[in-house]
């Protein structure tokens, strides 16, 4: 780091440090305090270790120059007392004494000293170690301010981080318990249309059919709505239960395409499916499954302008794993559903999966959703093991590779598993 930063940025104010001036020579007493005043110090003088100890107790001074020779208490057992006291515990104290053996330096240092100047002293030296010390002293009384300061904002930091948590919880209690209020209700509106459609063809009354169809579609799609809020709400609760189970990769294709087709055709857009017979079996849960592939294929429709073409890949590849388990390797499958559609913002590409979120509001609205299809898909993956990626250019269409391993490792938890990409 280039010395003109540190001098800018660590710069210390020492005018008004406080020093306390310890001899029980006058000549010395006056000597020192003519030499520190010149510096805008605030000085304190004392010719005893019993004053000095009092004085240091009222002013606690931020340096402590200290003559060792003194009556009655001298400077190593007048340091000794001062730094029994807390206060004084970080407080540095300099030597002065004609003493220069290397015994009296070691007995100063063990005293709590943290510096020794011979007498007779110079002026330059006595400077250069006062400034010394007291930016040192200063400095690390900074740091334990801003240390404190960070134990304070990550204390508040973890507060915050569990009210959020407890919040969230509470959000998805709420919504997994009024979505289920809302879900029973709708099945039977359902249920009921079902019957009417019934009995109005019977009866002859094909002129109030159509009236019907739009409440069983506007009800079929409110019904997808609160299915999918109260899936988002167990995933973020925890509670979304997770069944492993063996099956053939290419008849889930067959199914899952099988059932989106019709609404693709309607829309007057084509499917195209790339999807080997070989692609061999995963252990995975079905239902998850197929719920993603159906919400991205679903996503990819409602966001292909007729007539659009959607493809959906699937291809199995491996990888090498590494860490512990090196040099063993782990299948994958990739399922690429890509669309000609509208594409994404560049912008809006971090922002896909999350919850409620919808990549153009305008179009979005006459093409119905709440924007939770994508987090969904998002979690399910992560739930099995995967993620889903996205790749897009707007006006050229997006492409959803969902990866997702072909087993789940022994003894992995789910949901954390690492992903290829």
């Amino acid at each position: 780091m280039p010395e003109n930063f540190i001098r800018e940025n660590y710069a210390i104010n020492l005018k008004g440090a406080k020093i306390l001036i310890v001899d029980d020579t006058s000549e010395n007493l006056n000597l020192l305090r003519k030499v520190l005043a010149k510096e805008g110090y605030e000085l304190f003088v004392a010719n005893s270790g019993e004053k000095a100890i009092k004085i240091a107790t009222r002013a606690v001074p931020d340096l402590i120059l200290l003559d060792v020779m003194m009556p009655v208490m001298d400077g190593f057992e007048t340091c000794r007392r001062l730094k029994e006291d807390p206060t004084f515990k970080e407080v540095p104290v300099i030597f002065i004494t004609a003493k220069n053996q290397t015994a009296d330096m070691v007995e100063a240092f063990q005293a709590g000293g943290v510096d020794f100047i011979n007498k007779p002293f110079r002026h330059e030296e006595v400077l250069v170690r006062v400034r010394t010390h007291l930016q040192t002293h200063f400095l690390l009384k900074q740091q334990e301010r801003l240390v404190m300061m960070a134990h304070q904002a990550q204390k508040i930091a973890d507060q915050a981080r569990q009210v959020a948590e407890a919040a969230n919880r509470a959000k998805s209690i709420f919504l997994a318990k009024m979505s289920h209020e809302l879900r029973t209700p709708l099945t039977a509106i359902l249920g009921y249309t079902d019957l009417l459609e019934e009995e109005v063809e019977d009866f002859g009354y094909d002129n109030i059919l159509p009236d019907l169809y739009k409440i069983q579609n506007a009800g079929k799609s409110l019904l997808a709505i609160v299915s999918d809020i109260l899936d988002l709400a167990k995933i973020e609760a925890d509670k979304m239960e997770i069944s492993f189970t063996d099956f053939e990769v290419h008849k889930l294709v067959s199914e899952v395409t099988a059932k989106i087709l019709p609404a693709i055709t309607s829309r007057n857009n084509t499917l195209v499916v790339n999807s080997p017979k070989d692609l061999g079996t995963m252990y995975s849960d079905h239902y998850k499954l197929s719920q993603i592939l159906s919400n991205l294929l679903d996503n990819a429709n409602r966001f292909t302008p007729s007539p659009g073409t959607i493809t959906m890949t699937v291809s199995r590849y491996a990888t090498q794993s590494s860490g512990i388990s090196a040099n063993t390797s782990s299948e994958w499958l990739r399922f690429c559903i890509s669309d000609t559609g509208t594409g994404i913002k560049p912008e809006m590409i971090e922002k896909i999966f999350q919850a409620f979120v919808q990549v153009d509001d305008s179009y979005t609205r006459s093409h119905d959703g709440a924007g939770l299809g994508l987090t969904i898909c998002d979690r399910l993956s992560q739930t099995l093991g995967g993620r889903v990626y996205v790749s897009s250019e707007e006006g050229k269409g997006a492409i959803f590779c969902l990866n997702l391993p072909t087993r789940v490792p022994e003894n992995s938890v789910v949901g954390q598993v690492e992903v290829a990409r």
